[in-house]
């Protein structure tokens, strides 16, 4: 039996993974729901994708799959759908179908309380809508019974929305983060010499490990690199499935204390596609990013401008429900040896709350104004997968 916790904010509930009864319990919990919907990059993304351009709905079977609220579902009956079938597979599904009502929609959206594997339903669909994205995208394990969904109900020739899922990495410097959490135990705290403590805080084999929170955007250095760009219309996810990639980050400047990922979703347009993205420099949101500190960092750039370069290689590796992660890589021309850091089975619990420290500031910074700032010059822009 694995444990999970999902914590967003207020809420702090536990969960068997082993026990569906219960893991879909969790979200019948209010608060969990009402985070979701106040994340404005996330619903608004969506309301986006079924809003403008309403003839890829209009008139169509469309299938919500892990409806929640039935928010989706009430986006895509106004954009026209001629059927919306509503899946809920826990206790959730009562209200929703009292939202339906509240909106005089219970003519066009009906709300199914049932799994992915019991769902049976009268006619295949034309659009499959989902918000399916965890922790670091994959964590939860929902997106295999979405294709699960797609593989059953989908007509041939229909529509996955979201279409693409891509995972992105930079290199980071968290130069506050590191001062306050690695280096304290060396900073003599009180006048006491507690330096003991940073060889059993840091020196066994799970340090480090991924932290979740609201990173800024000003940290990042270099540029991103692209881990995966996943056609969900296409994707089929082995229990086994492997994601590898090479990388090759040149750092000329600052000093780099791990690399943070974040991803983004592409709904395609026949105009111009909308994407929904996670990175530091959208705002707010409650999936976050995730923070990965590099074993032997920090590694800082020479003040002659020389620069060095971080190569290697990450692989994620599925083993239902968790995810692993393994990085090697070495920074030439001083770290020539590879250094190499594995999560091994990473569950949703080991993200489900987000680091305090981190997440204060973050807000900080945004209620500065000052997310503009920082980031990719390409973000910001309404990207197509080809841009990216």
């Amino acid at each position: 039996m694995i444990r999970i916790l999902l914590a967003l904010g207020s809420v702090s509930v536990t969960v068997l993974a082993g026990s569906s009864k219960s893991y879909f319990a969790t979200y019948a919990h209010p608060d969990i729901h009402r985070q979701m919907l106040q994340d404005r990059v996330r619903t608004e993304a969506y309301q986006e994708a079924l809003s403008k351009t309403p003839e890829v709905v209009r008139g169509k079977v469309v299938l919500d799959f892990g409806c929640g609220t039935g928010i989706l579902s009430i986006f895509a009956a106004k954009a026209g759908a001629s059927r919306v079938y509503c899946i809920e597979a826990s206790e959730m599904a009562a209200i929703t179908e009292k939202n339906v009502k509240a909106n005089g929609l219970s003519d066009v959206i009906r709300v199914l309380r049932t799994t992915h594997t019991k769902l049976h339903l009268d006619q295949k669909v034309d659009v499959i809508v989902s918000e399916w994205m965890g922790f670091l995208m994959v964590l939860e394990d929902m997106l295999d019974d979405l294709l699960y969904v797609r593989d059953r109900w989908l007509k041939p020739g229909g529509v996955v929305w979201p279409r693409f899922a891509q995972m992105w990495m930079q290199p980071y410097s968290a130069s506050d983060w590191w001062a306050e959490n690695i280096e304290y135990w060396d900073s003599k705290p009180y006048g006491v010499d507690l330096s003991p403590m940073a060889e059993y805080a840091f020196g066994h084999e799970e340090f480090p490990w991924p932290i979740r929170s609201d990173w800024r955007a000003d940290g990042l250095l270099g540029s991103p690199h692209l881990i995966s760009d996943w056609d969900l219309q296409e994707l089929h996810l082995p229990r086994t499935f492997k994601q590898s990639t090479k990388f090759l980050f040149p750092i000329k400047e600052g000093t780099v204390h791990g690399m943070i990922y974040w991803f983004d979703c592409v709904f395609d347009l026949p105009s111009e596609n909308v994407t929904m993205s996670t990175h530091p420099a959208a705002g707010v949101q409650h999936w976050g990013q995730i923070f990965w500190p590099l074993k032997g960092a920090p590694l800082v750039a020479p003040e002659d401008g020389s620069g060095f370069e971080i190569e290697g290689a990450l692989q994620m590796l599925r083993a239902p429900p968790a995810w692993g992660m393994n990085i090697k890589w070495r920074a030439l021309p001083f770290v020539k040896k590879i250094v190499e850091s594995s999560t091994g089975k990473l569950h949703v619990e080991h993200l489900s709350k987000a680091d305090d420290w981190s997440s204060t500031r973050a807000m900080e910074f945004w209620h500065k104004g000052s997310a503009s700032s920082g980031g990719n010059s390409w973000f910001g822009k309404k990207v197509g997968k080809s841009e990216l």
